[in-house]
């Protein structure tokens, strides 16, 4: 059995001794909505656009991703658990009624109205920091990075772009997807028109304005434009050929890629 799987299955067990420490603690009491809403879940289990756990390139550390309602907020609240492994294998190895593993670092995220709010995340290749597309309003996405040395949070795009794809070496080196903005504005200037013409429109287009249902959008219209940033500076990449952006669609965001190293990128 690899080392991988004997620790994946560590984490399974830790999770379990956690919730049956909470049920314990909840027996006496009669099972409400609220405590209901409460209760979180692994990663995404219905649009499966995030894993629940997540080794570090190196194998020092691991990462646990989860989703609860939060009624006070009135919003979906996810939560990244950033664990040393080898503290969860001491406690493991230990004899009953040892304390649970505090995690190495915690933070929530709660943008959005609907979830899943931390999608696509991913550990930087130097174990660093974990990078992830956060959902805003609208459900628009930007690219966020965690560095785990220094315990920060950085918005790496701007809040009012939506990001459907993206690769990274580290902060200063990164590509990403920005959904064609054209597409967006037409929407939000329709939004706030008296009456819009509909001749050759679909009927999707028409039910489910781009800005206001992105996902839905993204389906039948997938079209992107490709970004870079090297050295810290983002830049347009463009056709140079027709001095036209770079556009890609479904099959390139899925396929979009960093060179393997980082010094050897360029603007040309």
């Amino acid at each position: 059995m690899s080392e991988r799987r004997v620790y994946s299955r560590l984490v399974a067990v830790l999770t379990f001794l956690c919730a049956v420490a909470s049920a314990q603690s909840a027996v006496s009491k009669p099972f409400t909505v609220a405590e209901e809403i409460g209760i979180a879940h692994f990663g995404d289990p219905y649009g499966e656009e995030a894993q629940s756990v997540e080794f570090s390139p190196d194998g020092k550390y691991f990462a646990a991703l989860t989703e609860r309602g939060r009624i006070d907020l009135d919003r979906p609240e996810d939560t990244l658990r950033i664990y040393r492994a080898r503290d969860v294998v001491s406690f493991l190895r230990r004899a009953d009624g040892a304390q649970r593993p505090a995690p190495l670092w915690t933070f929530n995220r709660s943008t959005d109205k609907d979830g899943p709010i931390i999608t696509h995340w991913r550990w930087l290749t130097d174990s660093s920091g974990i990078a992830f597309l956060e959902r805003g309003a609208h459900g628009s996405n930007r690219l966020v990075l965690a560095d785990l040395k220094q315990k920060t949070i950085e918005a790496l795009t701007p809040k009012d772009e939506t990001i459907k794809a993206f690769d990274i070496r580290d902060r200063r080196h990164y590509v990403y997807v920005v959904a064609d903005r054209g597409l967006l504005q037409r929407a939000a200037a329709e939004g706030k028109a008296t009456s819009i013409a509909g001749t050759g429109r679909s009927l999707i287009d028409l039910l489910f304005p781009a800005d206001r249902n992105p996902q839905i959008a993204a389906i039948f219209a997938d079209r992107s434009e490709l970004w870079a940033v090297v050295g810290g500076e983002p830049f347009w990449v463009k056709d140079r050929a027709r001095d036209q952006a770079l556009v890609l669609f479904g099959e390139g965001q899925r396929n979009l890629a960093c060179r393997p190293t980082a010094n050897r990128w360029s603007r040309r």
